[in-house]
Parts: structure tokens; C-alpha cells; sequence
């Protein structure tokens, strides 16, 4: 069967540790024992991996033949014991993750610039997300549109790390509406309760509008005291950009 080379292996590395999978999403358990490209390496040549786990490797490189039923399982469980099934219509589990959609096979396929695949479930609304996820809601004025949609939805994202430093405002009006937009401040809450690490590193920045068009420049922070706090400041042109907050964003598919 021959080993996967050594670019093989590093993009491996990569999109685990980009994408915080856990013991949970057992198809990648193996990925998440190599903190580093190098000690993968070591054990590869050292014969320290069976062909198993390379053919477990090699399939979870092509999107089409991985099965990503446990990376759903996964995300829609964390929902689901956060307190979401208050809100589907359902008191078992089972029965809410029939309620999430397969992941389309174009957002399967790993993109660097848009590590992250999230669930989004918006049906509990704003407040009762923050509530569940004991985010701290300050100073809000709510924005004109929260994408509140009837069944959960898939998005490819990232987290702003590359966006660190720049001015939000500036920065959104820039985008291309047709391959890439801001999240919005509940797919920013899923990120974040999808992969809580993240905020660690790095403060998002959320750009959205309130019923007469005018931006409403948000932050999604985290405190000394391991709080998340989600508050609104004004939006000004010259905002000051910050090197520790960066404006998250989405990949725009053809599928919509």
C-alpha cells in the first residue's frame, strides 16, 4: 500500500489541529495522537504505524470515501446537551440529529483559508444561545437580521486570525458578497461553541446592520476570568484595528 508522503502527512497535521477534532469524531482519533508533522514522520519511518491506520489516513484524505457521520454526531451533540433540544421539538437525540443535514460535497473538501466546518443551528434565537452557552450579552442593540432559519445549516469558515490588525469595517465593505461575507453573530456563537479553544488566540470581530442599514460593528471576547462576552461598539470608518481581534468570515458557495 506504500506510506503517505511526508506533504501527505503535514496537510493531516494541519487540518486536525486547525480544526480542534476531538476524541469525539472517532475517524480522527489517530490524526490527534501527532501533535506535529515531525513526530508523524518519526513514526512512520520507524514502522511504529500499521497499515490500518494508513489506510485509515488515506481515506480520511478524499472527501467522497470518509464518513462523516461522527464529525455531525459530534457537533450535533454538543448542541443537544447545551440545551438546543429545548428548542427543535425533540427530546432525544436521535431524533435531533436527523434534523441536521448531510454536509454538501464541496464544503467537505479541506480548504486552508476556511479551516472550520460548523454547524449552525439558529432556531433558539440570539438571546437563548448567549443563555446556553453562558455568554455574557452587553451594551446590544440587536441587528436587523440574525439569520434565524428553520432547519440547521453547514459553513466553512475561519476564525480571523488572518484578519488580525485591520480595521473590520473597512475590511467587510471590501469583500466579494459572491465567495466570501462576515459571519453573523450566530454563526460566530457556533464557531465558538464548536471549537472554544479558539478564543484563546484571538477576539472575532462581527459586522452586521440594524434595521436602517447602519453597520453595527460587534466582539466576540474572551475575559481573564474565562467569560465569553459578546458587545457592541461603535462603528466608526476608523475604527481602530486590534492585533488581537480579526474579522471572522465565511466561504459563499455555488449551492448557496
Amino acid at each position: 500500500m506504500g506510506q503517505p508522503t511526508f506533504r501527505q502527512a503535514a496537510r493531516l497535521i494541519q487540518l486536525a489541529v486547525d480544526c480542534g477534532w476531538d476524541s469525539e469524531l472517532t475517524q480522527f482519533t489517530l490524526i490527534e495522537r501527532w501533535r506535529n508533522v515531525r513526530d508523524f514522520v518519526m513514526c512512520l519511518h520507524a514502522g511504529l504505524i500499521s497499515e490500518d491506520e494508513i489506510r485509515r489516513l488515506r481515506k480520511a484524505l478524499d472527501p467522497e470515501k470518509a464518513d462523516w457521520s461522527a464529525f455531525i454526531r459530534a457537533q450535533a451533540r454538543r448542541y443537544y446537551t447545551a440545551g438546543w433540544r429545548e428548542y427543535s421539538s425533540t427530546l432525544y437525540f436521535g431524533d435531533y440529529l436527523t434534523q441536521c443535514p448531510h454536509i454538501p460535497m464541496e464544503m467537505r473538501v479541506y480548504d486552508q483559508r476556511y479551516p472550520y466546518l460548523v454547524l449552525v443551528d439558529s432556531r433558539p434565537g440570539l438571546d437563548a444561545i448567549c443563555a446556553m452557552l453562558r455568554v455574557d450579552k452587553r451594551d446590544m442593540v440587536s441587528p436587523n437580521e440574525t439569520l434565524i432559519l428553520d432547519r440547521p445549516y453547514w459553513i466553512r469558515c475561519h476564525r480571523g486570525w488572518r484578519n488580525r490588525d485591520k480595521c473590520p469595517i473597512k475590511l467587510a465593505e471590501r469583500l466579494d458578497p459572491s465567495s466570501e461575507m462576515p459571519l453573523s453573530i450566530i454563526e460566530a456563537l457556533s464557531l465558538y461553541a464548536q471549537h472554544p479553544r479558539i478564543m484563546k488566540s484571538v477576539d472575532i470581530d462581527i459586522i452586521q446592520h440594524d434595521s436602517e442599514g447602519r453597520v453595527l460593528h460587534y466582539g466576540l471576547a474572551m475575559e481573564r476570568k474565562g467569560v465569553a462576552v459578546l458587545s457592541q461598539t461603535l462603528a466608526q470608518e476608523n475604527v481602530s484595528p486590534d492585533p488581537r481581534c480579526g474579522l471572522a468570515t465565511k466561504k459563499v458557495f455555488s449551492s448557496g
